[in-house]
């Protein structure tokens, strides 16, 4: 028996050892490795639309917004709401890299059925 909680202690040691050697890592290079992949230039996709339900981001060189009808003037976060066009494409991220995605077909994001979009304008750091 006493064999047996000897293996237990140097297996449950070596679990301690391992979750303090990944903290560690961390620490000392600033990150974390899933952190997604690198955003296009600005020159290409000079703003970010985020869909705050999903937190997919999007990017996009231009966009056009259009507001929309709503119930007895309903507003989410006391702000209307919009349907975003994307008519020039946007870029998307696929496993890890952005892709761009041209039209047709247009892609357009509608705030009623997504919930709120977040657009900001990107600029050099």
């Amino acid at each position: 028996m006493k064999k047996v909680w000897r293996i237990f202690l140097i297996i449950l040691m070596l679990a301690v050892l391992a979750g303090l050697g990944t903290c560690a890592y961390r620490l000392f290079t600033g990150g974390d490795e899933q952190a997604g992949p690198e955003p296009p230039p600005i020159e290409k996709a000079s703003y970010s639309l985020r869909i705050r339900a999903t937190g997919v981001t999007i990017y996009a060189d231009r966009y056009e917004a259009t507001p929309v009808a709503t119930p007895a003037g309903a507003t989410w976060a006391n702000r209307p709401l919009y349907i975003y066009t994307l008519p020039d494409g946007y870029y998307e991220a696929v496993m890890d890299k952005f892709v761009y995605k041209k039209p047709p077909p247009v892609l357009s994001l509608d705030e009623r059925t997504m919930g709120l979009i977040d657009v900001k304008k990107r600029t050099v750091k």
